[in-house]
């Protein structure tokens, strides 16, 4: 029976290589994952502070409009003004908030606020006529609450991106782990079953080195396993054949001799 299989050194070679491909794999798709997760906690970050600061200038906008309103003869002049900075301040919000679903909704509550108090009491001023002081105040504090509420947002989103991005920072550790454990279970498995596969071959040879020191002529082995042990049983085998051809060719001459 016939059924060599590639060196013990070949078979060493490819087992190293794909344990290697294997850990390296893991640990380049861990490390990407990780730098990745990173990358983006900082790009979100970086955009909620700037949601953050355009908040700021929301409210410094709207005090600007607030103080200009009570310019005097120049009310009109300096509120248009006023308007001209605060709708760039506007524009940079909803630019910064695009595609955050909960800051873009504060800035509309946040401008639609804004819009109310315009005209409900910045308009009736400059034309003259005075707002209830309680309507004044309750749609400036609106305002005022409103863009808060923006601020407070960022500030609480960043405490979720930081939960979110340690949370995943571990679970890919985890992961990471793992896999490598499991790469090097595998690599154990895989030169345990190398060894074995060369041991088996070895302990038949063993035995029949034994049955051919008893005496058993006809003690062969199958030859198969890595090259090296089926080098050694082919070797063995002819080693018994040629035993057998002399001890055949010793009773012959004797079987002559007693004739």
């Amino acid at each position: 029976q016939i059924g060599v299989n590639p060196s013990l050194a070949n078979r060493l070679r490819i087992g190293f290589a794909i344990t290697f491909a294997l850990l390296a794999g893991v640990t380049v798709i861990g490390v990407g994952r990780l730098f990745q997760l990173r990358q983006d906690f900082e790009d979100d970050t970086t955009r909620s502070f700037q949601v953050e600061i355009a908040g700021e200038h929301l409210r410094q906008a709207f005090l600007i409009e607030q103080t200009a309103l009570r310019d005097g003869d120049r009310a009109r002049a300096s509120f248009r003004r006023a308007v001209s900075t605060s709708g760039r301040a506007a524009a940079d919000a909803r630019r910064l908030a695009a595609g955050d679903p909960g800051a873009e909704r504060l800035v509309r509550r946040r401008l639609a606020a804004e819009q109310r108090w315009r005209a409900r009491v910045a308009r009736p001023l400059l034309a003259g006529r005075s707002p209830p002081p309680a309507r004044h105040a309750r749609l400036s504090e609106n305002v005022i609450n409103r863009g808060d509420a923006l601020i407070s947002r960022e500030n609480l989103h960043r405490e979720a991106l930081r939960e979110e991005v340690e949370g995943d920072t571990r679970t890919t550790a985890l992961l990471v782990g793992v896999g490598l454990v499991s790469g090097l279970i595998a690599a154990v498995l895989l030169f345990t079953g190398l060894i074995a596969s060369m041991r088996r071959p070895l302990e038949r040879l063993v035995g029949a080195a034994g049955r051919l020191a008893d005496g058993d002529l006809r003690a062969r082995v199958s030859v198969s396993g890595p090259a090296e042990t089926a080098t050694l049983g082919t070797a063995f085998n002819e080693m018994a054949d040629q035993l057998q051809s002399a001890y055949r060719r010793v009773e012959e001459s004797r079987e002559r001799l007693a004739i």
